[in-house]
Parts: C-alpha cells; sequence; structure tokens
C-alpha cells in the first residue's frame, strides 16, 4: 500500500483500508493479554491512556486518531484506547517493565517467546545511498497465523513530500 500525507492522513488510509486485519488483530490482542494477564480489557486500555499516552509525541497521536476514524469508516467499532494498546501490544511495550506504574496492579506482561527486529541502512550500505528500513515481526502462532502480516506500506509523510 501506498499511503501519503500527513500523520493523521496517512493514519486515515491505513486504518480506512486495513480496517478487517485491524479488527482482527484487536480480537487477537484481547484473547492474548486477557488470558495471559489475568485482566479485563479494560485494564490494558486504562493502562495505555494513563501511563503510555502521556509520553505519545502529538504526531503519533494524530496518525493513531487517523486509524481509528478510517477503521471506523468501515463500520469497525474501536476507539482511540484499543488502538493505542493493539499498537502496544505489537511494539512490546506491554512488557511489564514498560507499563510499570506506582503500583503492581499497573504491570502486565506479554509472553517472552516475541521478539522484533530491524535493520536501517544509508549511505554506502545501499546501491542508491538511500535510506533502506526493514522490520521482522516473530509472533506467536495466534496473532501470527493465516496469512496475518502480509501488507507492505510505502509511506510519504507531509514532511518526505
Amino acid at each position: 500500500m501506498h499511503l501519503e500525507g500527513t500523520a493523521a492522513q496517512i493514519g486515515y488510509q491505513h486504518g480506512y483500508l486495513l480496517a478487517a486485519e485491524i479488527q482482527d488483530l484487536y480480537k487477537v490482542y484481547v484473547l492474548e493479554l486477557t488470558h495471559d494477564n489475568g485482566k479485563d480489557w479494560n485494564f490494558f486500555r486504562e493502562a495505555s491512556k494513563n501511563v503510555l499516552w502521556p509520553h505519545v509525541e502529538q504526531e503519533y497521536r494524530e496518525e493513531m486518531q487517523g486509524i481509528v476514524d478510517g477503521v471506523n469508516a468501515q463500520g469497525v467499532k474501536l476507539d482511540i484506547w484499543d488502538i493505542v494498546t493493539v499498537n502496544a501490544a505489537m511494539s512490546g511495550a506491554t512488557t511489564s517493565t514498560n507499563m510499570t506504574r506506582n503500583t503492581r496492579s499497573h504491570r502486565f506482561r506479554r509472553s517472552p517467546r516475541r521478539s522484533l527486529q530491524r535493520v536501517c541502512a544509508v549511505g554506502s550500505y545501499t546501491k542508491d545511498g538511500r535510506v533502506v528500513i526493514a522490520h521482522n515481526n516473530w509472533t506467536s502462532y495466534l496473532d501470527g497465523r493465516g496469512g496475518r502480516w502480509r501488507s507492505t506500506l510505502c509511506l510519504h509523510t507531509a514532511t518526505t513530500l
């Protein structure tokens, strides 16, 4: 997919074009996080709102709100806290270390089997000197089965157009 524009526009395109996949992934994380941690989904939504959100830069807030608007336009009823929580789960921010507040009740964990691997190259390390970024996501059977993770995004932000 080719997405371009402001953070909000990119988010909207992302949400609109991948609404079914986002809804599917939401269902996976609701099941997985609640099962693995013994907490209900609202616990994770509240932790995302109160622990993570204050540290999210405005650009990313706008992009995530765009995703919400895009999925909603396709009839998928998710809100900002669902999207923030799914995003946190995907990026590993739901580990007990990252979600610690002042009490142990605000700790939750993901399975240690997950691993994200990223690579970024530029200059003499690439054929034409431009930036190359790749990302592998090693996931559990539940969130990796059935052809999930088959989308490739090409992003052109408002500042790179």
